[in-house]
């Protein structure tokens, strides 16, 4: 059964974040899944701002501020067009509309994990040296996960995720 709700998306990323592939089957691969996971950008929207806010070194202006968030609606925006033009051309069109889905409920779980370090940071629990070398890892664990989610939804073989 697809997800319905917001928790129920939220729920098969998580699953999908600790590597279960049957967890894409509850992510319905029709047009409105995509349409409607797209609210996963206003969810993440505060916990990118949050990460900008205790990351920046800028000069905390409203227009350095608003600079930041480009690259964000950059990324929400392009990254589907870009994967239509990828999934026909490895014939992979018809897992698209799931594939896209997943990979937007997964950004939840992807910023929220990245922003744990940057909270502990600002607790004064974790030094910027650990905060540094904990965002590295988390950069890593992202990119292994966004293959995973790859790998499950357009159904290929790693390398071809990778």
């Amino acid at each position: 059964m697809a997800a319905a709700t917001i928790p129920d998306h939220l729920c098969a990323a998580a699953r999908l974040a600790v590597r279960n592939p049957a967890a894409i089957n509850d992510i319905a691969n029709t047009p409105a899944a995509l349409w409607y996971s797209f609210t996963a950008a206003f969810i993440v929207l505060p916990i990118y701002i949050a990460v900008l806010t205790l990351s920046s070194e800028g000069d905390g202006s409203s227009v350095t501020f608003l600079t930041q968030l480009g690259p964000y609606a950059v990324d929400w925006l392009l990254f589907p067009v870009v994967m239509l033009e990828v999934v026909e051309a490895i014939d992979r069109r018809r897992h698209y509309c799931r594939y896209i889905a997943a990979a937007n409920w997964c950004a939840v779980i992807e910023l929220s994990v990245t922003i744990l370090p940057f909270l502990l940071s600002g607790l004064g629990v974790l030094s910027i040296g650990l905060v540094q070398f904990l965002f590295v890892g988390i950069v890593i664990w992202v990119l292994f996960f966004q293959a995973f989610v790859a790998r499950v939804g357009l159904q290929l073989d790693w390398s071809g995720a990778a």
